[in-house]
């Protein structure tokens, strides 16, 4: 059955530092996605990237920030899907606070 192996953590960031949010299965999978909300209101959450997973595992759906920017700042989760069985895996949120330097 699939499960995550890691998962995006709360965590404090600073302006124009690279990061990355982890997120990692155990079993191959089609496609990644970042879900993103804001930290304030209610707002839906929204598919911000979609990539496939990094070869040569497939498990690995780890989302890399360069250079972090204040625009950042939010709820973080990661999905994972598996085309062929409809297997849909979402991570919890994540708060992610970026401070500028």
């Amino acid at each position: 059955k699939l499960s995550f192996v890691d998962t995006p953590q709360n965590n404090t960031l600073f302006v124009n530092t690279q990061e990355i949010l982890k997120c990692t299965t155990n079993s191959k999978i089609d496609k990644c996605s970042w879900l993103w909300r804001p930290l304030t209101g209610d707002t839906e959450p929204t598919v911000i990237r979609e990539f496939p997973p990094m070869e040569p595992s497939s498990k690995n759906c780890s989302l890399n920030f360069p250079q972090v920017r204040i625009e950042d700042q939010g709820y973080w989760a990661c999905r994972v899907s598996i085309a062929t069985t409809n297997t849909l895996l979402t991570t919890p949120f994540a708060k992610v606070v970026v401070y500028e330097q």
